[in-house]
């Protein structure tokens, strides 16, 4: 059985973006993606609140998170097979996007993106009475 996991899911859109697949093949693969994406969007919808309004970072995440929530919304059925092939390749490069931007995700940084040892430097100083290895 074929693993579920979301660099399954865009391994599996990747491919089938290459080959003459079927309609049915093509439809579960969209539906995949777009579960993993629904997955990531609240931890990058998170990150981009957060951020300054107006920002240099915040215009440009805030315009992609829009687009990408957008094309969550376009469910109506691809006419041919080359569309629902172009449906798929854009849904793989929003599911790719967030997943390396936000897939990490976790409780030492619930807003997702790279923990950096400036992240870090920023939590111990905020809470130096914790040890380095601790959460919350």
């Amino acid at each position: 059985m074929p693993g579920t996991g979301i660099e399954d899911a865009l391994a599996k859109a990747a491919a089938l973006g290459t080959a003459r697949a079927g309609e049915a093949e093509l439809a579960h693969a969209a539906t995949l993606l777009r579960t993993h994406i629904a997955a990531l969007l609240p931890a990058a919808e998170a990150h981009v609140d957060g951020l300054w309004p107006g920002g240099a970072e915040w215009c440009p995440r805030r315009a992609r998170l829009d687009a990408i929530r957008y094309s969550l919304g376009e469910q109506a059925p691809a006419l041919t097979p080359l569309s629902a092939q172009v449906r798929l390749a854009l849904l793989h490069r929003d599911c790719a996007w967030l997943l390396e931007h936000y897939g990490n995700a976790r409780p030492e940084n619930p807003r997702g993106g790279p923990v950096t040892r400036d992240h870090q430097a920023r939590r111990v100083a905020a809470h130096p009475h914790r040890r380095a290895g601790e959460s919350g």
